[in-house]
């Protein structure tokens, strides 16, 4: 069974072309199990400083934050209609 996965993010255009204005991201996405929970660890790795404060300037945190939000419902929401 596949524990994790890694893969390269960026900013692209309607076409697929990545934009290199922009920085890329490298995310790393672990699994675990304990007490019958799931867990992800992510951590998203950038070249330098400067590429993570852009990311952020562009509101990363508030987007990442909503997108984890949203998949908490979604668990909850799936859960409870078991």
């Amino acid at each position: 069974m596949h524990q994790s996965y890694s893969a390269n993010d960026a900013f692209c255009d309607e076409n697929g072309n990545i934009n290199p204005d922009f920085p890329r991201t490298f995310w790393t996405n672990r699994f675990s199990e304990a007490n019958e929970r799931s867990t992800v660890h992510i951590t998203l790795q950038y070249q330098q400083l400067a590429d993570l404060e852009k990311i952020i300037e562009l509101g990363f945190r508030e987007g990442f934050s909503m997108a984890m939000d949203n998949l908490d419902h979604y668990f909850l929401t799936a859960s409870n209609k078991q």
